[in-house]
């Protein structure tokens, strides 16, 4: 007789004789091991043929795998040449679209310039959703050393200082004020670090306010200066001795650390939609409400990121990021901003150039020009130099550059903007733009140029426009009539080293043609239209002269 006695190795099946106890009643006796152990090859085949069906259980509930979803983990790198060939050749179909032209492409040959355009296209993504969510990411990563990071209020706290930033740039350009940012930086830094004070202060007067965090004790409270990271007085009347724990300074540092980032977050905010804004036409007051707007959404994606749950934190971040790309570019209406920042990233385009050219491709500037001479040939006539302009695009043939006066603000090259309230007939109507198209064989070489960016906003030195005449034709100093001269006078010529002597000029503008273009052969080279005025000057003068006794 077998005496029955529970054990919890009952269920082990990696004995090689199965046990019977547990099973039988104490009274039975267990069956006697044979030599040949029949009862242990039974088990092994009982054992063996559950776990044969339990396989064949779970293949038989298991839905069926979708079949490109199967062709993707069947050939992994050809999938992923794949998702870079057509993600690439998205960003260049839509910088084609926004250039306005379709180059001739050989496909075959251009898999390299495909697969850099997709990954420099990644990065840019990467870095705006990025800078985006840091704030929530960081915070996340120094919760587990201060535990009351997380909290609802907490964040508000952390948050306050970026928030404040954002509400005060909105009201200056609402009200058209121009502030120093010297003292908006630093008012807001001290603000980051007041905060975070205040924040711990009436965290330490109302403990019960916030919620422990999963995983850390409920009696877990903030640690303030003042008192040395002592859970709390009445829990531990000894916090005189504990002021002294490396712990308090590192939490100490940690939360200052962390309402930083949020500080930094909250002014990348702000640069991004100000430079975003830049390639589209948006007024004052929309620029106000779409960045305050903007400010607020970054602060909530970032408050989204941190009170996530541990589990889907990944996913999380990568849909927070695309959120944030897709909202800003929304606000913003630059929907062509990607695609020009990585072609001028990789250099294939949107650079500000001097360009060596044939004696043909000279002739093809000067033409485009509408008379205006831009590019000039050496002593040999050899080769031609036109310079500033810029490279729009060098991916495939022809290649397209662009002309353009200053800006209103003397800028060079203008802003997007401005070339858009010019197509429009705006304010800014009377600057000329252009778009040639030459052919790769006629282009030696193309150095790039720095741009020119004015020390103040009103030093263009242009006069503003007379006439609401359309912004058409260049006009030379041959041409005749009251209507030809009144339209001419409006326009502002296009940049070029070869206009150095124009009235309309600032001595800063004629420093920086001089410095990155370098002089003309002659003094004759070009004359702009702006010169068509002076010639009545003379004779009006005369006419005042003549009515004097």
């Amino acid at each position: 007789m077998t005496r029955y006695t529970p054990d919890s190795s009952l269920n082990d099946q990696s004995s090689s004789v199965p046990s019977t106890e547990g099973t039988q009643k104490p009274t039975e006796e267990a069956p006697l091991k044979t030599p040949g152990g029949s009862s242990s090859q039974e088990g092994r085949q009982y054992q063996a043929s559950a776990q044969l069906s339990g396989k064949q259980l779970e293949t038989a509930t298991k839905p069926a795998e979708v079949w490109w979803l199967a062709r993707l983990k069947e050939h992994p790198f050809k999938a992923f040449s794949l998702a870079v060939s057509v993600y690439g050749g998205l960003i260049l179909l839509a910088f084609f679209t926004h250039l306005g032209s379709m180059p001739d492409l050989d496909l075959a040959g251009a898999t390299a310039t495909v697969a850099a355009v997709a990954v420099i296209g990644l990065l840019v993504i990467f870095t705006l959703g990025g800078s985006t969510i840091a704030a929530g990411v960081v915070t996340r990563s120094l919760a587990s050393y201060v535990p009351h990071l997380a909290s609802l209020r907490s964040l508000m706290f952390l948050a306050a200082p970026g928030g404040i930033f954002i509400a005060a740039v909105v009201v200056s350009v609402i009200s058209e004020k121009t502030l120093s940012t010297t003292c908006w930086i630093w008012f807001t830094l001290a603000l980051s670090f007041f905060v975070p004070a205040l924040g711990c202060w009436y965290q330490q007067q109302n403990k019960s306010v916030f919620e422990a965090e999963p995983g850390v004790e409920s009696g877990a409270q903030c640690k303030s200066p003042s008192e040395g990271g002592a859970k709390s007085i009445l829990e531990n009347g000894n916090a005189a001795a504990r002021r002294k724990e490396p712990e308090t300074w590192e939490e100490y540092v940690a939360y200052l650390a962390s309402g930083f980032i949020w500080l930094v977050s909250a002014m990348m905010a702000f640069v991004t939609y100000e430079a975003l804004t830049r390639q589209s036409n948006v007024d004052s007051l929309k620029f106000a409400a779409g960045l305050g707007g903007w400010g607020v959404i970054s602060i909530l994606l970032n408050m989204v990121v941190v009170r996530i749950p541990q589990k889907a934190q990944i996913p999380a971040f990568i849909a927070s990021g695309a959120a944030a790309v897709l909202i800003l570019t929304m606000l913003t209406s630059a929907w062509m901003a990607i695609p020009v920042a990585v072609v001028r990233t990789l250099g294939l385009g949107e650079i500000p150039v001097g360009v060596v050219l044939t004696p043909e491709g000279c002739e093809t500037f000067n033409k485009s020009a509408r008379g205006q001479q831009i590019c000039q040939l050496d002593a040999d006539k050899k080769l031609g130099w036109a310079c500033p302009v810029i490279l729009k695009s060098r991916i495939g043939a022809p290649m397209v550059f662009e002309l353009a006066s200053f800006g209103d603000d003397g800028r060079w090259p203008i802003w997007p903007a401005e070339i858009e309230k010019g197509r429009l007939g705006g304010s800014v109507g009377h600057l000329r733009y252009q778009r040639i198209q030459v052919a790769k064989s006629e282009v030696r070489s193309w150095p790039s140029v720095t741009p020119f960016v004015p020390s103040e906003p009103k030093e263009s030195g242009q006069q503003p426009a007379q006439d609401a005449g359309p912004a058409e034709g260049g006009g030379t100093r041959g041409e005749a009539g009251g209507d030809v001269v009144s339209k001419q006078a409006n326009l502002s010529p296009l940049v070029s080293y070869l206009n150095l002597k124009d009235a309309g000029l600032s001595d800063a503008q004629r420093q920086w043609l001089a410095r990155q273009c370098g002089p003309a052969l002659n003094s004759e080279a070009a004359t702009p239209p702006k010169a068509i005025p002076n010639r009545t000057a003379p004779i009006a003068r005369k006419a005042n002269t003549g009515k004097e006794p």
